[in-house]
C-alpha cells in the first residue's frame, strides 16, 4: 500500500491527465469557432488548479500535456506537433513558461499555507506571501488578456491588408456617417486622399447635394434595424469626384456591430463604362428600329416588281445571314473568354480536365475553376435553360454572381477563412432570382470545393445531373444528388451542401444532360447506366483522355457529330500531393532595370532549394526562360508602359520548380507568333522560342480573376 504523500502525488498526476483530456475532448470539435486564446486559457486554468491541489510536478505534467495537445489539436498545421508559425512557436513556449511558472507559485502559496496552520506564529508573515503570490497571479492573467488582444489586433490586421488589395473602392462609417475607413481603390475613384476624409461626414465627401437628405435617411433607417449583420442589396446612385464631376457607381452596404457601435461598409464600383455601354446600345436598337422599318417600307414599295422584290430579299437574306455569323462569331468569343476558363494543370494533388461542345455556336453550359491559397479548388458547372446567345448572355451573368459572392463573402469574413460553397450559391442567388425569375428562366448549378490537404469535397447541387464518384480502391461508380432546387425557382432560398470524403486515385465527374440525352435513330437515350460504365472502363486514363473517350462513345453511340443538346463534362482525379519545398513572391513594375532583380530572384530560390541541389544549367535556363517572358509582357501586354504591375511566384517540389507570372495587360496568343529566323532576318517569336526551349513546360491562360498568366515549369534532374 501506498502511504498517504504517494497517493496524493499519484492523484494529481492522474487529475492532470484527466483534466487535458476533458478540455482537448471538449473543445477540439468547436476549434473552428474558438478563439485559441480561450483554448489556452482553459489550459492555463488546469494548470494553475493542479497546482493549488497537488502541487509543483502535477502542475509540470499538466502544463507539457496542455502544450502538446494545444499545438496538435488546435493549431495549423493540425495532427502534427510541427509549429508552421513562428509566432505561434514563440506564444506556445510563452504559454509553456508562464504555466510553469504560476503552478510553481500556486504551489509555494499551498506551502505557505499548510506553515501558516502548523505555526500560527508565521501566520501574518505566510499570508503577507500569499497575497504577493495571487497579485502576481492576477498580473499573468491579466497578460493572458493583453496576448489576447493583440490577438484581435492581428484580425484587424488581415482585414485592412484585404481593404489595402480590394479592385473596389471600400468605405467604412461610424453610426454618425463619420468616415473611419477609406482605401486605395477609394482614394483613386474619388481623387481625395484618405487622411484628408477621415473623421468627415461621407455625405460632404461623395455624395452629390441631391442625395444627402436621402443618404441621412437611410443612415437613421438601417440603424432601427436591430441586426447585428444586414447584407443589403445592390444599389445604383450618383457619387461626386474631388473635382466637381458627378458619375454612377454600384454600391453594396453591410451593416456590422462586432464589439461595439454599428459600423457601415460599402463597396463602389464606378459603373461609367456600363452606363456608357447601355446607353449606346440602346441607340443602337433605336437606329435598328429605324433601319428595319426604312427596310420594311421599301419591301413594300417593291411588292410591285416581283423580280426587284426577289433580289431584294436574297440580299436581305444574305445580309442576315451574315450578321448571325458575325453575332455568332462575337459570341462564341466572348464565351470562350469569360464562361469556359482553362482547367489548373499546375495543381498539386488534382489532375482536371474539360469539355463542352455546343449545339449551337454560342450555349449556356459552362464552367470554372477559382483556386485558393490553401490549394483548395472551386469547380462549377452550370446550364442554363435554353440556347443560343441569350443563355450564353445569362451563364455570363450566373459565373459573374458566384464570383462577386465569392470575393464579397472571403472580404467579409474577419478570420481570414474560405466562406462556404453553400453561403457562396445563397448570395448569388439572392442577386440574380429577380431577374431569373422575371426572365422566365432558371440555372440547374454544381459547385465544388476539392481540399486535396483535407481530402475532402464539398458539393451543392442546385437541381443538376449530380456528381458522379469512382473509387479507385474498388471501381464502384455511383452518382451523388444534393437536394436543392436550380437557381431562379424560388425566392428566399438557402442551399445545402454534401461532404464526400476521396483518396488518392478516386476520380469525379461532372457533367451535363446534354451526354446523357443524346439520343440514337431510335430515339433512346445515352443515359445516365451507359456514361457509368464508360467512365469505369476508362478510368486508369488520364482526365484529358477519359473527358475524349466520353465524347467518342457518346457520338459513336447517336451516329452524330452534332449534339442535340449543349454538352460539357469535367473530369478531376485526386492524386498523392506533391510535397512543397519552397514558395516565394516578387512584385516588380515594368521597368526593364527590374531585369536583373528577376534574375537574381530565380537564381536565389533555386540555389537555396532542400534536398538535391537544381543543376547550375537548369537554374541557367529556368533564368533565362523568366527572363524573356517577363520581357515580352512588358514589350506586348503593356507596350513599353513603365509603372505597370507584374507578380512572379516560385514553386519548388521534388521533381520540378514551378514559375507562374501574371499581369493585368493584353493577352498573349502562343499560336499567332511565327516560328523566329535565327539568321537575323526576323525579330519576332526569338523570345517564345528560348522560353518554350528552355523549360520542360509552357501555358498561357487567364485566371478566375480576369489576369493574364504563363505558367513555366522546369523538371528538376534526380
Amino acid at each position: 500500500m501506498l502511504d498517504g504523500p504517494l497517493r496524493r502525488k499519484g492523484a494529481g498526476y492522474l487529475a492532470a491527465v484527466l483534466g487535458t483530456t476533458v478540455v482537448t475532448a471538449i473543445g477540439a470539435p468547436f476549434r473552428t469557432a474558438l478563439n485559441e486564446t480561450t483554448v489556452a486559457l482553459a489550459f492555463l486554468f488546469l494548470v494553475l488548479f493542479v497546482a493549488a491541489r497537488w502541487g509543483r510536478w502535477p502542475a509540470v505534467v499538466a502544463s507539457l500535456l496542455g502544450v502538446l495537445s494545444f499545438d496538435f489539436f488546435f493549431l495549423p498545421p493540425l495532427y502534427t506537433l510541427i509549429v508552421a508559425d513562428l509566432e505561434k512557436g514563440v506564444e506556445l513556449a510563452a504559454f509553456l513558461a508562464a504555466a510553469l511558472t504560476l503552478g510553481e507559485w500556486s504551489a509555494r502559496a499551498t506551502r505557505h499555507v499548510a506553515e501558516a496552520e502548523a505555526g500560527r506564529t508565521e501566520a501574518t508573515k505566510a499570508a503577507e506571501k500569499v497575497r504577493d503570490t495571487y497579485t502576481v497571479l492576477v498580473e499573468g492573467m491579466i497578460s493572458a488578456a493583453r496576448m489576447a488582444e493583440a490577438e484581435v489586433r492581428s484580425d484587424e490586421a488581415r482585414r485592412a491588408a484585404t481593404m489595402q488589395a480590394s479592385l473596389d473602392a471600400i468605405v467604412t462609417l461610424d453610426a454618425r456617417g463619420a468616415i473611419t475607413e477609406f482605401n486605395p481603390a477609394a482614394e483613386q475613384m474619388f481623387g481625395r486622399r484618405r487622411e484628408d476624409v477621415l473623421g468627415r461626414e461621407i455625405a460632404d465627401v461623395i455624395i452629390p447635394p441631391s442625395l444627402r437628405d436621402r443618404h441621412r435617411q437611410g443612415m437613421a433607417r438601417y440603424l432601427e434595424t436591430g441586426v447585428p449583420k444586414v447584407l443589403d442589396r445592390r444599389i445604383e446612385l450618383r457619387a461626386l469626384r474631388a473635382s466637381g464631376e458627378e458619375f454612377p457607381v454600384e454600391l453594396v452596404i453591410a451593416r456590422i456591430a462586432l464589439a461595439g457601435p454599428p459600423q457601415f461598409t460599402g463597396y463602389i464600383r464606378d459603373i461609367t463604362e456600363r452606363k456608357r455601354a447601355e446607353e449606346a446600345m440602346r441607340r443602337l436598337n433605336v437606329e435598328l428600329e429605324e433601319r428595319v422599318a426604312a427596310r420594311t417600307a421599301q419591301l413594300e414599295k417593291a411588292n410591285r416588281l416581283k423580280d426587284e422584290l426577289i433580289v431584294r430579299e436574297q440580299a436581305a437574306a444574305a445580309e442576315l445571314a451574315s450578321a448571325r455569323e458575325r453575332e455568332g462569331q462575337i459570341g462564341f468569343r466572348i464565351q470562350q473568354m469569360l464562361l469556359l476558363t482553362q482547367p489548373p494543370r499546375d495543381l498539386s494533388g488534382l489532375q482536371v480536365a474539360a469539355l463542352t461542345i455546343p449545339s449551337q455556336r454560342v450555349d449556356g453550359d459552362f464552367y470554372g475553376f477559382f483556386r485558393h491559397e490553401n490549394q483548395s479548388l472551386d469547380v462549377i458547372v452550370a446550364d442554363v435553360m435554353g440556347k443560343g446567345v441569350p443563355a450564353a448572355l445569362l451563364a455570363a451573368a450566373t459565373k459573374t454572381n458566384v464570383l462577386e459572392a465569392l470575393c464579397h463573402l472571403t472580404a467579409l469574413s474577419t478570420s481570414g477563412a474560405l466562406p462556404e460553397p453553400k453561403d457562396i450559391v445563397t448570395l448569388a442567388h439572392a442577386d440574380m432570382v429577380g431577374h431569373l425569375i422575371d426572365l422566365e428562366s432558371f440555372v440547374t448549378l454544381a459547385y465544388a470545393r476539392l481540399d486535396p490537404n483535407r481530402q475532402m469535397l464539398h458539393l451543392v447541387d442546385c437541381g443538376h445531373t449530380g456528381m458522379m464518384v469512382v473509387r479507385a480502391a474498388t471501381g464502384r461508380c455511383e452518382i451523388l444528388h444534393g437536394d436543392n432546387l436550380p437557381l431562379g425557382i424560388r425566392g428566399g432560398e438557402s442551399f445545402s451542401q454534401i461532404a464526400v470524403p476521396f483518396g488518392p486515385g478516386d476520380l469525379f465527374l461532372f457533367y451535363s444532360d446534354g451526354i446523357t440525352e443524346m439520343r440514337d435513330g431510335s430515339g433512346e437515350p445515352f443515359g445516365a447506366a451507359r456514361l457509368s460504365d464508360c467512365v469505369r472502363l476508362n478510368r486508369t486514363l488520364e482526365p484529358e483522355a477519359l473527358v475524349e473517350a466520353i465524347r467518342r462513345d457518346v457520338f459513336a453511340f447517336a451516329a452524330s457529330d452534332t449534339p442535340n443538346d449543349d454538352l460539357t463534362c469535367v473530369v478531376i482525379r485526386a492524386c498523392e500531393q506533391e510535397a512543397l519545398l519552397a514558395r516565394a513572391e516578387l512584385e516588380i513594375d515594368s521597368d526593364y532595370a527590374n531585369l536583373r532583380r528577376v534574375r537574381e530572384f530565380v537564381h536565389a530560390f533555386s540555389r537555396d532549394l532542400p534536398g538535391s541541389p537544381v543543376a547550375e544549367d537548369d537554374v541557367a535556363a529556368l533564368e533565362l526562360a523568366v527572363n524573356e517572358a517577363v520581357v515580352n509582357i512588358m514589350k506586348h501586354a503593356y507596350h513599353g508602359r513603365p509603372g505597370q504591375r507584374i507578380h512572379l511566384e516560385l514553386e519548388a517540389f521534388p521533381h520540378r520548380v514551378a514559375v507562374r507570372l501574371d499581369h493585368l495587360g493584353d493577352t498573349f496568343d502562343p499560336s499567332a507568333v511565327l516560328p523566329p529566323k535565327l539568321d537575323g532576318s526576323q525579330e519576332s517569336g526569338l523570345g517564345m522560342y528560348l522560353i518554350t526551349k528552355s523549360v520542360d513546360d509552357v501555358r498561357f491562360y487567364r485566371d478566375e480573376r480576369g489576369r493574364n498568366c504563363i505558367a513555366l515549369v522546369k523538371c528538376r534532374k534526380p
